[in-house]
């Protein structure tokens, strides 16, 4: 296998992670490659939004926090669509299913899946993919909520 760039100046722990990406994705058809990259990008915004809400208090205010993590449970929301296309208008338990699989796949091989949050007290919640679904589901209306607050704050601003 060609190697996409020279590794020499790499340390080992980059090493051992492009030689992870390389195993699992090297060789794949463009439309398997297209889902695991989706699948990772759910993940990655999934991992942002569990460490805004933890970071509330230490690094966010309350609104802070909760809308950084409800805007990345928006785009984690995009991913998710994107993904139930790509799988043929599965349903969304059909997809937490495939999510689930495919996250112990990418972890089992060195990689990453879902994201496990820490909460504020540094406690680690694991989660399935119906948990983490749900949690987005329950950002993005925090985040709504507050949206709204705001709007009619501005309204009774102009009165």
């Amino acid at each position: 296998m060609k190697e996409l760039f020279d590794d020499s100046d790499m340390g080992e722990m980059a090493k051992e992670k492009l030689k992870a990406y390389n195993a699992i994705f090297s060789g794949l058809d463009p439309h398997k490659s297209l889902i695991l990259n989706q699948m990772c990008s759910l993940f990655e915004t999934a991992s942002v939004a569990y460490k805004s809400i933890a970071g509330i208090g230490k690094y966010y205010s309350e609104v802070g926090g909760v809308c950084e993590a409800g805007a990345c449970a928006e785009q984690y929301m995009k991913h998710f669509e994107i993904l139930k296309e790509l799988y043929g208008n599965c349903s969304t338990n059909d997809l937490e299913t495939r999510i689930d699989k495919t996250s112990e796949y990418l972890k089992n091989r060195g990689w990453y899946g879902i994201p496990s949050q820490i909460d504020k007290d540094g406690v680690t919640h694991i989660k399935t993919a119906h948990g983490m679904h749900s949690d987005m589901e329950s950002f993005i209306k925090a985040y709504n909520d507050i949206k709204k607050v705001y709007a009619q704050a501005k309204m009774e601003e102009k009165k």
